[in-house]
């Protein structure tokens, strides 16, 4: 139910509303009107609608359908909701609206404006956005007048879906309710609004009603609140129906002192200065939504009547739909065009938490508020517990106040945590509400619930949307996140934080440190939300006053209570870690922990609660490390020695790590010295170790270089093993100058891998180096399936080549030319078979060499050109000379505008060479020829440039290549033939803005007897013809592996081969080129694969991955293999050409003395970073134990 109170007479509202018929469709809507002292509109979902006045109806009408309302009709409704915003400025609900009108009585902008004065305030406003503080009256006339006076059939329409109402008449449905407009008078703030407070009133009215059952109060609360929607009445039934007969509706509620009170607390509704109504401050300090939480009590009350009395009810099955699924799933459709975190919330914050009287929302708010959450959470618990007593045989005793008070106001003890507590509490909600409904399958709970909304109020069309589906899965991962994974956190204003005292600064996420701190001041722990803000406020008073920060120096506190307190919060540097504020977020326990431990409830909340939401945030680092405060700050004792001792064997503690990689970093014996004695300040273990060295007590010191050494060249040793075992597990590798591998996972699908193995990079002997060293590592050369090398003769040769050499001992190892290399060879061809190409090309390199000469030129081409500097000409990778031509080809009038600058500022400083070289870079450029060459230079170059980055990729496959080959291929072969226009067509705009003439200069031949080319002066030939037939020679050897795996590039593919019946042909030769495969098996499995696999599976690495993921490896054996092969075969050395990158940072000239062995280790360990950080560091101490380990065994 919904209702309206106006405090004037009816007839000062309109005078005509006593002799006006208004003919609505009666399935829309029910109107019923009295007018006493106050009028009163409240809508409900009846089959009729009645007027009375004066106690006395003036008419009662049914129908089943009804003609268009006219235009006269439409103005009284109009006027009336008109004059109710007006006196009002009420909130409007989210609706779904949709009115149909023939052309009538008006038509132009006028008619409307004429309607009522006040409208021609709200006509000018843009859009017909429904939204808080919108009339949708207003809205719907404004639409409709302009589409009439456009001479269009008047319709409109509101919603994710664009089909109206069939039947005529004027409907307005809304998901939450049916209604047009409303608005609900001031709420007086004279009473709390907090949770005790009504309690206390609910024991008022039992007090006062000894006979009133828990099922009858909250059904009268709920006909107070109005929630008699579709969706409440389907599982509960309507308000005014008492089943039980106990006491009558009004006996119970309306004749009740406390009416007032419940009339503004039970009713949910947001005001448009931000103000969240219906809410109150439960003891924890969370704000909770009373209508959730009383439907969700009714429908477990419910469900229990019916259960004694031996009958059959759908109330159960209401408790998630009315407490969180209906919230949650018009959230998600409501702002749809939102990310998924923003669809849920805001918090907000109360006037004050000793007597709350306004909570006022932090941002916006969504149809699932915080509030609204939390009274759903508690309403699907308390529902749940009081529809599973076991005392089935008699009705419920227990007083509606003494369930509440019993979840809402548990008081912890001290020397008692959380963990200790079995019953059910406000506190635990959050962990509770997850282990009620984390088996329920959410999205189709959601999902149910909207589509029984629509079908309850006819609006099914709705759910034809494609986007409601996609929208509900992606507010379920948020929703998840924010109220299941992560902890509930006391904002600052909920706690009583002062303003902070400057600017705040920004953190960059996500951050790699989190350090732990105990308050020690507060010395004890908090056990209640007063206690704790209390204890917040008076750190930040101590932090503020006392030590001048700019406001608390946590970023979050952790009390016993529960909750986490918002400090400084995710985003702003806190003052919590001396030199280490940026790079962290400091988090505390309230308490001084130096003998004793927190709560494991409190140590559980941060060590998996927040730092797991920190880092599903993005913003903690994944592998982010912890530490205790005394470790990176002299002079302190924080966490204290207990808590410390604790937190050493928390997940990603720093302390081993530190160990490890200060000694794989330092080269000096002095370096090592300073840092072991600098860790001995902070750990017991280490100081005792050193302390033993200077009393002559321990011999051994591991602190050598030798032992340094040792150890890198352990963990690069078992970061190989590790990568050798991946190998042997995928069975099949090829082979450049790193291992290439398909990675086989029944959970996580399939992956390919690049790894890092060879040391040697000169190149002398790589065939010996390659056989020692896979016959050093376990691997058989007759698993390899795939070569790939740079096209160096030494390598590529047909005769002596590495790749020969390894075919004459494993025939099936194909070997394909490094695409990268391959490619960069095409546009280095097609450059040198042009002169006009290499003077171009020239020209590019001598105008970045007169910029980047000085710092003052620089700064003066830097001036002219703002958006892409110019660059300097790579030698061996011709794809990124991309970026030069870039410069010039966007910034043509700029450069040439810095160069006339430059030979200006020459001339002055008397710099002849300079001037000189300007002037003639100026010259070259300003010709026709230049531009020309600048625009076909990089329409190829930005085709090739795509390619080469493609090819870069570790997880490109054959396929993948062949594809874009054959594109850029298709793209060279038209710009031969139509591009050449379009080139001119480009220049011709640049030469006009430059005042460049656009012809070709006079090129004489002595020669007359070979035909001319015509008077260009540029040889379309030279460039295009030769990329293109370069491309074709080069790419040639693609063709054979087309033929051998071609029918295995796709599922489309398969398919056509197989229609073609030359499915086993392909089959046969495949068994004869790798003898993996068995063809006819293999033939069977192709046409299974065909039918069956998914219709969105098309590629060979989606194939594979859902044969893997779906464990339907044995029914594919032979598809699964020859995918593999595929897959496995190299495209490019692109990782191997990364182990020279790596060596330049490696080999840095402090490091020049560094040894051969060492620098080949920490060149594993820096290439296989991944696979580095997967390595459990117990495991490698123990190795480097049991090598260093004295004892024999006999």
């Amino acid at each position: 139910m919904v209702q309206w109170r106006l405090q004037q007479p009816l007839e000062d509202i309109s005078p005509s509303l006593s002799h006006s018929h208004l003919y609505l469709p009666s399935s829309a809507l029910s109107l019923a009107i009295t007018a006493s002292s106050n009028l009163i509109i409240r809508v409900v979902p009846l089959c009729q609608w009645t007027v009375t006045l004066a106690g006395k109806p003036l008419w009662v009408r049914m129908a089943s359908t009804t003609p268009p309302v006219n235009a006269a009709q439409f103005k009284l409704l109009f006027s009336l909701g008109t004059e109710m915003y007006r006196l009002t400025r009420g909130s409007f609900s989210m609706m779904y609206l949709s009115a149909s009108l023939p052309k009538r009585d008006f038509h132009t902008h006028q008619d409307v404006q004429q309607a009522d004065p006040y409208a021609l305030a709200h006509l000018r406003q843009p859009g017909l956005q429904l939204g808080h503080g919108v009339d949708p009256a207003l809205a719907v006339l404004h639409h409709l007048g302009k589409q009439q006076r456009e001479g269009a059939d008047a319709h409109f329409r509101f919603g994710p879906s664009e089909r109206p109402l069939q039947d005529g008449g004027l409907a307005f449905v809304s998901t939450a309710h049916l209604l047009i407009v409303y608005w609900f008078a001031p709420v007086s703030t004279a009473h709390l609004r907090n949770m005790e407070s009504f309690i206390s009133a609910v024991e008022q009215v039992e007090h006062s009603n000894p006979t009133l059952t828990p099922l009858a109060l909250v059904r009268a609360l709920r006909r107070i609140a109005g929630h008699d929607d579709p969706l409440t009445v389907h599982y509960l039934g309507a308000s005014n129906h008492l089943p039980d007969n106990s006491l009558t509706l009004d006996q119970a509620i309306l004749n009740a002192s406390s009416f007032s009170f419940f009339d503004k607390a039970v009713h949910h509704m947001v005001t448009d200065q931000g103000e969240e109504r219906g809410v109150v401050l439960a003891p924890d300090g969370t704000t909770v939504a009373l209508a959730p939480l009383l439907l969700g009590i009714e429908a477990g009350l419910r469900a229990r009547q019916v259960e004694v009395a031996g009958g059959a009810s759908t109330a159960a099955g209401g408790i998630f739909p009315l407490t969180l699924g209906r919230s949650l799933g018009l959230s998600f459709l409501s702002l749809q065009d939102f990310p998924a975190a923003h669809r849920l919330g805001p918090d907000g914050c109360w006037d004050s938490v000793v007597q709350p009287r306004v909570f006022r929302l932090s941002r916006a708010p969504t149809l699932a508020t915080d509030a609204l959450i939390n009274g759903g959470m508690d309403g699907a618990i308390l529902g749940t517990d009081l529809s599973n007593l076991s005392s089935a045989s008699q009705p419920l005793q227990t007083r509606l106040s003494e369930t509440l008070r019993e979840y809402y106001g548990y008081v912890l003890h001290k020397g008692r945590g959380l963990e200790e507590v079995s019953g059910h509490t406000s506190v635990k909600r959050r962990e509770v509400s997850r282990s009620l409904l984390e088996s329920l399958d959410l999205q189709k709970q959601v999902m149910e619930t909207l589509v029984l909304v629509w079908k309850l109020e006819k609006t099914e069309w709705i759910a034809l949307d494609n986007g409601v589906e996609v929208s509900v899965k992606e507010g379920l991962q948020a929703f998840t996140h924010k109220y299941w994974d992560c902890p509930p956190i006391i904002p600052r204003c909920q706690w009583g934080a002062e303003e902070y005292r400057s600017t705040p600064v920004p953190l960059s996420l996500p951050l790699p440190y989190l350090y732990i701190h105990h308050t020690y001041q507060p010395y004890s722990p908090c056990l209640s939300f007063p206690v704790c803000s209390r204890d917040m406020r008076a750190m930040q008073r101590f932090h503020q006053d006392e030590r001048g920060w700019n406001d608390i120096g946590y970023s979050f506190v952790v009390g016993s209570d529960g909750y986490v307190y918002e400090g400084r919060g995710w985003h702003h540097r806190g003052t919590h870690t001396r030199g280490r504020n940026s790079i962290g977020y400091g988090v505390a326990i309230i308490g001084n922990y130096t003998s004793t431990l927190p709560s494991r409830y409190s140590m559980d909340l941060l060590r998996h609660r927040l730092v797991q939401c920190a880092v599903d945030g993005g913003r903690l680092a994944v592998n982010y490390t912890l530490l205790g405060h005394r470790q990176v700050v002299n002079y302190t004792s924080c966490p204290g020695d207990a808590f410390f001792s604790e937190i050493s064997s928390w997940e990603h503690f720093g302390l081993p790590a530190i160990y490890i990689y200060m000694a794989t970093l330092t080269n000096f014996m002095n370096q090592a010295m300073e840092i072991s004695w600098l860790m001995a300040q902070f750990d017991p273990v280490m100081r005792e170790h050193l302390r033993r060295i200077q009393d002559k007590e321990a011999s051994d010191t591991y602190l050598s270089s030798r032992i340094q050494n040792e150890v890198v060249s352990l963990v690069a040793k078992c970061t190989t093993d590790a990568i050798v075992d991946r190998v042997k597990k995928a069975k099949y590798y090829s082979l450049s100058v790193v291992l290439r591998i398909v990675n086989c996972n029944l959970k996580k699908g399939i992956a390919i891998h690049e790894h890092f193995v060879i040391n040697d990079t000169t190149g002398k002997g790589l065939f010996e180096i390659f056989l020692g060293h896979l016959e050093k590592l376990g691997l058989n050369l007759a698993n390899c399936r795939g070569q790939s090398y740079d096209n160096g003769s030494n390598m590529q040769g047909k005769n002596q080549g590495v790749q020969k050499r390894v075919l004459d001992l494993n025939s099936k190892a194909l070997c394909v030319p490094c695409g990268s290399h391959t490619l960069n060879l095409v546009v280095g061809d097609a450059a040198k078979s042009s002169m006009a190409s290499v003077s171009f090309f020239g020209l590019l390199q001598r105008l970045y060499s007169l910029f980047s000469s000085s710092v003052h030129r620089w700064t003066i081409i830097k001036d002219h050109v703002k958006t892409f500097t110019v660059k300097a000409l790579s030698t061996t990778r011709w794809e990124c000379r991309i970026e030069a031509v870039k410069a010039v080809r966007y910034q043509f009038p700029d450069i040439l505008k810095a160069l006339t600058a430059l030979e200006d500022h020459a001339k002055e400083k008397r710099d002849a060479e300079v001037a000189s070289s300007a002037r003639g870079i100026f010259k070259e450029m300003q010709t026709w020829p230049f531009l020309v060459s600048t625009i076909v230079w990089y329409n190829v170059l930005y085709q090739i440039n795509k390619v080469s980055k493609l090819l870069q990729s570790p997880t490109v496959s054959v396929d993948t290549f062949r594809r874009q080959i054959t594109a850029v291929t298709g793209f060279l072969q038209e710009f031969r033939e139509m591009g050449f226009n379009s080139v001119k067509t480009d220049a011709r705009e640049i030469a006009e803005e430059i005042e460049v003439e656009m012809s070709w200069p006079e090129v004489r031949k002595r020669r007359a007897i070979r035909r001319r080319r015509g008077n260009t002066g540029y040889s379309r030939r030279d460039l295009q013809t030769r990329t293109l037939v370069t491309v074709k020679e080069r790419f040639s050897h693609m063709e054979t592996f087309f033929k051998l795996y071609g029918f295995l590039y796709s599922k489309d593919l398969m398919k056509s081969t197989k229609e073609a019946g030359r499915l086993g042909e392909c089959c046969h030769k495949l068994e004869q080129a790798t003898e993996d495969v068995e063809a006819q098996d293999l033939r069977l499995e192709v046409e299974g694969a065909v039918q069956s696999f998914p219709t969105d599976i098309s590629t060979p690495s989606e194939m594979l991955n859902h044969i893997y993921k779906e464990n339907i490896v044995e029914l594919y054996p032979n598809l699964s293999i020859a995918l593999r092969l595929l897959l496995t075969l190299p495209v490019t050395v692109a990782s191997g050409e990364r182990s020279f990158s790596k060596l330049k940072l490696i080999k840095t000239y402090l490091r020049t003395t560094m040894t051969q062995e060492r620098l080949s280790s920490v060149a594993v360990l820096s290439i296989e970073q991944e696979m580095r950080k997967s390595l459990d560091m117990k495991d490698v101490i123990a190795r480097f134990a049991d090598d260093k380990a004295r004892k024999v065994t006999f």
